[in-house]
């Protein structure tokens, strides 16, 4: 068995705030928020308790917003969803594993 580099990008809409991973980590970059230099660090997701799919909730200019994680690395990492495509996990149906390798778009 191999074992997977990390490889980190800008989310969409949300370049140098936070950057997802290969691996479905999330992290946020260090910056400057009201003149103060604030650290970068891996975030922990939440996880939805009806399904068990991990989301994120991301800030920006003061609003928030949320994303499944698992929609987020196919997004970043493989392309933008077609209309009415859902992120799938496959071949391990477990919604904890975020990893690409896990990950296919679906109807």
């Amino acid at each position: 068995m191999y074992k997977l580099i990390e490889i980190w990008k800008p989310i969409p809409n949300f370049k140098r705030i936070y950057e997802i991973s290969n691996l479905g980590r999330i992290r946020s970059l260090v910056g400057y928020y009201k003149y103060r230099k604030r650290k970068g660090k891996i975030i922990k997701p939440s996880i939805n308790v009806e399904n068990g799919y991990y989301y994120i909730r991301l800030c920006k200019h003061g609003t928030r917003y949320s994303f499944l994680i698992s929609r987020l690395v196919l997004t970043v990492f493989k392309r933008h969803p077609k209309q009415n495509e859902c992120a799938c996990h496959f071949p391990d149906p477990s919604p904890s594993n975020n990893k690409i390798t896990n990950l296919v778009w679906g109807k």
